[in-house]
């Protein structure tokens, strides 16, 4: 597959939005207070490669 530069961008952002729309989803269900499990999932999530 051949991205170009925009579209990679546009791929990544939209990528962290969703990321960022699980957590929030996630704090509404069981708050702040996560479990161990949940905060590993959260950096992998949103782990920069």
């Amino acid at each position: 597959m051949n991205l170009s530069t925009e579209e990679i961008e546009i791929l990544d952002k939209k990528y962290c939005r969703a990321n960022l729309f699980i957590i929030e989803c996630k704090k509404a269900a069981i708050g702040d207070d996560s479990p161990s499990w949940w905060e590993k999932i959260e950096e992998r999530m949103l782990k920069v490669e």
